[in-house]
This record gives structure tokens, sequence and C-alpha cells, in this order.
């Protein structure tokens, strides 16, 4: 396995404040030509904060990188030069990404600062967004517990979850339907469930398959993906993250 960080970047540079980010990076075999994404959650009245940076790598020269999202449509989002050439954007909203070859789709939280030096929610953390090819009809995932001087972790999922499918897709056993969504290109849209609790196991089931990717804002903030078909078969990994601070950290 390799895994990809930086120790405090500030997202954007000059924006406070800075966070670890890190993420394990997937082999190039699972990297997927369509992905689904929205900006992490915000608070309603924080205009300009739901924005969130993405980062694109190619897997061949020349590659064309599309963007739709419901209200614009389609656009050409970049033009890439040499096989695993990198390129950032900052997008609001639920988007498509898609190409005609594979390609890595990265999506930071930036500084609670940004864009007005009015802090929002959240500090610099990274997740490696799941690629529709890889999704999976069940999806384990395990939101952290909180000890010492970490405060409670305010957690989100956001679930991407195919429209003719979303009266059969369940989150712990409940529909889905019953959490807020957003609409992207008439094929998948987004939902999001708010406010979880920390340290428990949540279950996603459906018919054809889901994309999902948690989140959380506490003193630091954390997100990473959902297992799928990225994750070890059969895993017998049941027990969740602790998070500690020490007095040390800061």
């Amino acid at each position: 396995g390799v895994i990809g960080a930086s120790m405090c970047p500030n997202i954007p540079n000059n924006f406070p404040y800075c966070e670890y980010i890190t993420d394990m990076i997937p082999p190039t075999r699972l990297w997927g030509e369509t992905y689904y994404a929205v900006n992490y959650a915000q608070p309603q009245d924080m205009t300009g904060h739901d924005v969130a940076m993405y980062l694109m790598i190619s897997s061949v020269p020349n590659q064309v990188i599309h963007r739709y999202d419901y209200e614009t449509g389609d656009h050409v989002e970049a033009i890439l030069g040499p096989a695993f050439d990198k390129y950032f954007i900052e997008e609001s909203g639920p988007n498509k990404f898609y190409s005609t070859a594979p390609f890595l789709l990265v999506e930071y939280m930036n500084s609670e600062s940004y864009p007005d030096n009015v802090n929002g929610n959240g500090n610099p953390s990274e997740v490696v967004i799941p690629a529709q090819e890889n999704f999976a009809k069940t999806a384990l995932f395990l939101t952290p517990s909180s000890l010492g001087t970490q405060s409670p972790y305010d957690m989100y999922a956001n679930i991407i979850v195919r429209v003719t499918d979303e009266d059969n897709v369940t989150y712990d056993g409940r529909p889905i339907t019953n959490y807020t969504h957003q609409q992207i290109d008439g094929i998948y849209e987004i939902y999001i469930v708010p406010h979880m609790g920390g340290g428990q196991a949540h279950l996603i089931t459906s018919d054809s398959g889901v994309g999902v990717y948690v989140y959380g804002y506490g003193n630091e903030s954390f997100s990473w993906g959902a297992s799928s078909k990225v994750g070890t078969s059969i895993s017998s990994d049941t027990t969740p993250p602790i998070a500690t601070v020490s007095p040390q950290c800061f």
C-alpha cells in the first residue's frame, strides 16, 4: 500500500487553519472513468463555503476530463498533458466527472476560514472518491469515537445512489429516501446523512451499487471512503477508530 500525505497544509495555502491530510492511493487498476461527488456539508448561512478542491490525475497522454452538473450541463473540465499529469480545480455542488480513460479523483476539504476569513465547518482533509465502476451493493463504514480533549465529531455520509434504485437502498435498515438528496445527471443522485453518532458501524445496502464517503468536523477534520471493491474481501474489521488529542498536538 502507498499512502500520500502532508503534515499541515492550508487549503488554499493562504487561508488558515492547517491540518494533516492523508489517504491510501489506490492502484491504477482501480481507477475509474466516472465519478460523482459533492462538496462537504456547510452551514446554510455560510455563503461561499460550499466549495471543495479536487485533484485529477490522468492515466493516458492528453486526457480530456469532463464535468457535468444539473444546473449548467456538460463542460470540458481539464485537458491534461502526459500520462499521470495532475490538475486542481475548485467546484461547488454535486458534480459528475468523467472521461474515456481511467483517472484518479481526490476531494480536499478547505481550511475553515476560506474564502472570507469567517470560520465555517472543517479543516483540511482528503478523500479518494470511489469510482462508479467500483460501486458495491453493500457498503460498511465505521465512525470514530473521541477521547480526552478531542471534541465529538459532527459526522456526515455522502451516499451516491442510482435514481432508479433509490427505493431499494437502505441506511442501517431504513430507507435512504428519509434523507435529503441532490440531483446530478438523472442517472445518479447524492444523499447526505447528517450528524451520525460516533463509535458505530453503519451498513448501506442496494440492488445496483452505491458509492460512499464519510467525513466529520471536530478539533480536527477527517474524511475517508467506505468499503467497496477497493476494500479487503470478507474483511472482519468491525472496530471503529478512536481519536485522542494530547496537549502536545497544539
